[in-house]
């Protein structure tokens, strides 16, 4: 089973892609999806993302979890002589920030991948 996470606006979003039956309820809700299933939503990127053990750990509110996620670096880049924290930044300030640094990102990409195409852009 892979753990999938529901990053679109629905606040009820079942499985019409995979046929699983499976159901979110609402944005950041994760589900067990089986293995064979998980690559047909991950092609939807906008709507479906996986959740590696790392982030389910860190936002489980456990103390060990707590700890990882201090650790956890934040995102950020240099530009135009500055460093700009990415962590914490709405979805529409990062697209709006990629649109201005001359990032191509697709519309609907989430925070997540805005972060990782700016990150990629511009190295700290």
């Amino acid at each position: 089973m892979i753990k999938i996470k529901y990053m679109g606006k629905k606040p009820l979003r079942g499985d019409t892609v995979a046929g699983t039956g499976i159901v979110w309820c609402g944005y950041g809700d994760v589900q067990d999806v089986p293995d064979h299933a998980a690559p047909k939503l991950l092609q939807h990127a906008d709507v479906w993302e996986m959740v590696d053990e790392y982030s389910q750990n860190a936002q489980s509110g456990d103390a060990s979890s707590a700890d990882a996620q201090a650790l956890k670096p934040l995102a950020s880049i240099t530009a135009n002589g500055e460093v700009i924290v990415l962590d914490g930044m709405t979805k529409e300030s990062l697209h709006d920030l990629a649109k201005e640094l001359g990032v191509k990102v697709h519309h609907l990409s989430g925070a997540d991948k805005v972060t990782e195409a700016l990150v990629a852009a511009f190295p700290v």
